[in-house]
C-alpha cells in the first residue's frame, strides 16, 4: 500500500515502517534549532581561540623565551600546556561546522572542513607564538 512517498505494507512491524520512509521527508533539525546549534558552535569556537590566546599570552608573561631565559619556563610551559585544550576544543569545533551545517553535498563540505582544520589552525598556531612573544615584550619591557 502506497500512502504519499511512504511504502507501507501491513506485514512489516511498526518499527521497520517507520525507517522505510522517504529521506527527504525526514527533518533533522528545524531552521530555529539549527540556527541555535550553529550559533552555540561559534561561541564556543571564538571562546576556545580567546582563552587559548589568552593563556599563551600568559605564559609569555610568565617567561620562557623558548629557551628559558626569561622568567619562570616551567610556569610557562604549564601554561602552554594549558592551552592546548581550548585550542584543540575550538579547532574541532569549527572543523565539524561545514559538516554538519552545510548547504553543499558531503564531498564539498568535507573540503571546506579540511581546509578549515589546516589553514585556521596554522595560522592560530602561529598567532599564538606572536600572541606569547609580545607577553615576553610588554612583561619583561624588551
Amino acid at each position: 500500500m502506497t500512502t504519499g512517498s511512504r511504502v507501507f505494507d501491513e506485514r512489516m512491524p511498526p518499527f521497520i515502517q517507520v525507517l522505510n520512509t522517504n529521506r527527504q521527508e525526514q527533518k533533522i533539525m528545524t531552521p530555529t534549532t539549527r540556527n541555535f546549534s550553529m550559533a552555540a558552535s561559534f561561541v564556543v569556537v571564538i571562546a576556545g581561540f580567546s582563552a587559548y590566546l589568552w593563556l599563551l599570552y600568559s605564559a609569555g608573561c610568565a617567561g620562557d623565551a623558548k629557551g628559558g631565559s626569561y622568567g619562570d619556563p616551567v610556569r610557562a610551559l604549564q601554561l602552554e600546556s594549558y592551552a592546548l585544550v581550548p585550542f584543540l576544543f575550538a579547532l574541532f569545533t569549527g572543523t565539524a561546522l561545514p559538516l554538519m551545517f552545510g548547504t553543499y553535498g558531503l564531498a564539498g563540505r568535507s573540503v571546506v572542513a579540511a581546509i578549515f582544520f589546516v589553514f585556521v589552525g596554522a595560522a592560530f598556531i602561529f598567532l599564538g607564538i606572536q600572541i606569547e612573544f609580545w607577553g615576553i615584550d610588554a612583561c619583561f619591557n624588551l
